[in-house]
Formats: C-alpha cells, structure tokens, sequence
C-alpha cells in the first residue's frame, strides 16, 4: 500500500475567469499526492464544466435588495 499525501485547496469568492481554473488544474499532478479541491463561489455563471473535477462545490445565489 501506498502512502500519499492528501492536499485539500479550497477556492472562495467571485470567480472571475474560468480560464484560470483550467489552467492551475491541469498542473496539478503531483507524485505521491492526492488532491482534493473544493469551491464556494457565486452563482454567476451558466457553465460549470470546469468543476467537474472538484471534490465538493457550493454555488451561491446572490441576493438582490430591492
């Protein structure tokens, strides 16, 4: 049996471009680790595609005073 390292990233906040999140996701093979990635952001986009791979997500409504 193996011993990998667990790593948790946890992402927060307004997620401005998705772009970035493909790219540090791709560069996130590291040897001997097991990554887990978690995400609470607002709900202000349509495609989620980019977090297909997260261990856990939380989209957030945001809320409009009237």
């Amino acid at each position: 049996m193996e011993n990998k390292k667990r790593i948790a990233i946890c992402l927060f906040g307004q997620t401005r471009t998705l772009r970035t999140i493909d790219k540090v996701y791709s560069k996130l093979n590291i040897e001997n680790c097991e990554i887990d990635l978690f995400i609470s952001s607002w709900d202000d986009f349509e495609d989620k595609t980019s977090f297909m791979n997260f261990t856990d997500t939380e989209f957030l409504k945001p809320l409009i005073a009237l």
